[in-house]
């Protein structure tokens, strides 16, 4: 998927998390699910961060590719186990953030034709769901809308009443998420 489709559906994700009270919803946390659900394409020199982090994604991307390492069950053990010293020096809000957009990455590039390397580095079999959608074509803008209406409608259904309130409006306002 693009960019601007992994960002949406990480900070859905994150707005959705908020709604349900697992975590309270901050403008830092929904900027740290944002950039997490870029985090994994650090591995493709042509992405958002790959293009910032040359440095970084150049040479990751010579070693292991793009969607192996930085797609796999270990990168998200790996960020997920960052969690503890994240909440120690109290970036619990941001590491958790971080964590949701990661995971909605990879879950989102299952979606896709390319796939994920879920075992890398066990294994470079790349797992997808059929049928899978081209990266950048119509069927993913048309498949956006379903995603982010069912992230939001099972945050609803657990909690309707959040979503009744302006402050949330308009605290993701202020955060200039919109």
């Amino acid at each position: 998927m693009m960019a601007r489709s992994h960002a949406l559906i990480g900070g859905t994700a994150a707005v959705a998390l908020g709604a349900c009270g697992i975590v309270p919803l901050t403008p830092i946390m929904l900027i740290a699910a944002v950039v997490g659900s870029l985090a994994p394409d650090i591995d493709h020199p042509h992405s958002k961060l790959g293009r910032m982090f040359f440095f970084v994604s150049y040479p990751l991307n010579a070693i292991v590719g793009h969607r192996t390492a930085t797609h796999s069950i270990l990168a998200l053990a790996l960020c997920a186990a960052m969690m503890p010293f994240a909440e120690r020096a109290g970036f619990s809000k941001i590491g958790f953030g971080f964590l949701v957009g990661y995971t909605s990455h990879i879950l989102a590039d299952l979606l896709t034709k390319g796939g994920c390397a879920l075992l890398y580095p066990v294994s470079r079999v790349r797992y997808g769901c059929w049928p899978a959608i081209k990266t950048g074509s119509k069927s993913e803008a048309l498949l956006l809308v379903p995603i982010l209406g069912l992230i939001v409608g099972i945050a609803y259904h657990i909690n309707p009443t959040f979503f009744r309130t302006t402050d949330v409006l308009r605290g993701l306002f202020e955060a200039g998420v919109f």
